[in-house]
């Protein structure tokens, strides 16, 4: 129940994403439009209205449109590429990936790294609570592993900073 793309919890609607969009000729969209091997769920990509300008701030498949992606999010080697920085933002160490990620997806609005970092913040504290007596090596590695069966929103986010904690935690037996 995650959005293909920024990874939002999705609880009650979604939009059917056709990867290859329709009306690419170019990579036989027009012959995809019912293969399920083409559709991704994503987010209504929404996030909230600017008040200045009074349109809404897209994202996701919103702001995509038919324009064609380099990143596939069903590719685990493109999925591999993507890290985040301090500040909250994803980024994707191929350019064409970045790209899209940046100017096509834009998954780098504010509120979206806001709501990457609480989602964190707040997993983080939930595993404290119910794990109060693991070493952190240890709490780190079960954290992992539930994430992997109960993905929580902003999954990707989370997975990365608890892999970072747990990293240097055993660079520093």
């Amino acid at each position: 129940n995650l959005c293909a793309y920024c990874q939002k919890s999705i609880e009650s609607v979604m939009t059917i994403e056709h990867f290859i969009a329709q009306t690419d000729e170019e990579n036989n969209g027009h012959s995809l439009q019912l293969s399920l091997s083409n559709y991704l769920g994503v987010c209504l990509g929404q996030f909230r209205y600017d008040k200045h300008t009074r349109k809404a701030i897209v994202h996701c498949d919103s702001s995509r449109g038919n324009t064609p992606l380099n990143m596939d999010p069903r590719i685990k080697d493109h999925i591999s590429t993507i890290f985040y920085t301090d500040d909250f933002r994803i980024n994707s160490t191929n350019e064409l990936f970045d790209e899209d990620l940046n100017n096509v997806l834009h998954l780098n609005i504010e509120g979206i790294c806001n709501y990457r970092q609480k989602a964190y913040n707040d997993y983080y504290e939930q595993i404290k609570i119910d794990w109060p007596n693991l070493a952190p090596t240890e709490l780190y590695q079960k954290a992992l592993r539930d994430i992997e069966i109960n993905r929580p929103e902003y999954y990707g986010y989370i997975k990365f900073r608890l892999e970072r904690l747990l990293e240097k935690e055993l660079a520093n037996f």
